[in-house]
């Protein structure tokens, strides 16, 4: 009878151990399956230009946009766009007087014109005329997307066709913008300094085009300056619209229907943009990190180009492609030009 009972006990110990299907299981499966694709990842340099090359002057970039298609990218500065196709790397120089580069629309790109205010089109064929889209643009106007139906100044909203809303966000500087046009909104971080205090408001707010209705994720602001930490250096949607980002001195995601803070890293980063459902790729001057969307972890670092390190900080501007295959990256007078190659 003892022998039974033990040769029963040894067959369950048995089976017991054969039994990798439990729910354990599955999410280490999956924990493995993400740090794999997260360690399949990497960035295939595909140009390297020297921005004196493409006419802009080393230390004068102000903005970086891509074309709607991805096919070139635009480095402004403020006389000028130097403008590169990624497919052969032939770039151009346009000339279009002092004022800034807001963004890109099909066949074009959006510019500021200081003198009289206003937002011009500027068409890709050289010999087309730049068609002023908004004239008496607030000065500072920081932002207009891709179709050219929405832009940003210092706290007002921009719409074709309809005069300048105010939008009620924070110190009313408009810091960066994320936009999800499948839904029709704005994810927009408010900088606004407050002189005599030497600290930043910093306001996070989702703001949805059809209803005009705006906002706050995360606890709302005391009364006066907020001295939180530095300006937020970059924003993004995930891909479902269900989270939000917001990268600066930590990285911190939102679920977007409470406005609820969801997780916090405590890991600044400059740059921080959403490749996939799983893949998030993120700088902080030195290092560019890839990061799991849905745990906001590390899965891996690696370092910057050669040279794009310096002593000293310099203005860094980097850009994902609508399509969030290509990363650019300017550093100094350098422009280097990346695709984004995932492991399955």
């Amino acid at each position: 009878m003892m022998r039974v009972l033990g040769a029963t006990f040894g067959l369950s110990v048995l089976l017991a151990a054969q039994q990798p299907a439990g729910a354990g299981a599955v999410v280490l499966s999956q924990q493995e399956l993400d740090a794999r694709r997260i360690a399949a990842a990497e960035l295939e340099l595909v140009h390297s230009v020297r921005l004196p090359s493409l006419s802009v002057p080393e230390y004068q970039v102000c903005a970086l946009h891509w074309a709607p298609d991805g096919a070139r990218l635009a480095v402004g500065w403020r006389e000028g766009v130097g403008i590169v196709e990624v497919a052969t790397g032939k770039s151009e120089n346009r000339s279009l007087g002092r004022g800034l580069l807001l963004g890109a629309g099909t066949g074009g790109w959006w510019w500021w014109r200081p003198t009289d205010s206003a937002v011009l089109f500027v068409a890709s064929d050289p010999e087309a005329a730049p068609t002023v889209v908004w004239p008496g643009a607030p000065r500072g106007l920081g932002w207009v997307s891709i179709d050219g139906a929405v832009g940003l100044a210092h706290g007002y909203l921009h719409r074709a066709g309809a005069e300048p809303g105010r939008l009620r966000i924070g110190g009313g500087g408009i810091g960066e913008v994320a936009h999800d046009v499948e839904r029709g909104r704005l994810l927009i971080a408010s900088n606004g300094h407050e002189l005599g205090f030497g600290s930043f408001h910093r306001e996070l707010c989702v703001h949805e085009l059809a209803t005009g209705a705006t906002r706050g994720l995360g606890p709302p602001s005391p009364p006066g300056q907020r001295p939180l930490e530095r300006p937020l250096g970059s924003v993004d949607f995930a891909l479902d619209g269900r989270t939000a980002f917001a990268a600066g001195a930590t990285l911190r995601s939102f679920d977007v229907a409470s406005g609820t803070l969801r997780a916090e890293a405590a890991i600044p980063q400059q740059f921080f943009a959403v490749v996939d459902p799983l893949l998030a790729i993120g700088h902080d001057h030195k290092q560019f990190s890839w990061w799991n969307c849905r745990t906001l972890t590390v899965g891996r670092v690696e370092p910057l180009p050669a040279g794009a390190v310096a002593d000293i900080p310099v203005r860094r501007f980097t850009a994902l492609s609508p399509h969030r295959d290509l990363l650019a990256l300017v550093v100094d007078r350098d422009l280097w030009i990346y695709r984004i190659r995932l492991g399955r």
